[in-house]
């Protein structure tokens, strides 16, 4: 875990291609205001370890 990043006001920390994936996705998922490919990765990312929220 040595990215960082931020979303929606909080502080993650991950691996370089969760990041990389979560990069690639955000672009179309802000045009399309369809943020739920995101959300997913997201959930996905926290359940199996690779995000985790910076206290």
């Amino acid at each position: 875990m040595t990215q960082t990043f931020e979303m929606n006001g909080k502080s993650y920390t991950t691996d370089k291609a969760t990041l990389d994936v979560l990069r690639s996705i955000v672009p179309a998922a802000k045009a399309a205001n369809d943020f739920s490919a995101v959300a997913a990765i997201m959930i996905l990312g926290q359940q199996t370890g690779r995000v985790r929220e910076v206290a």
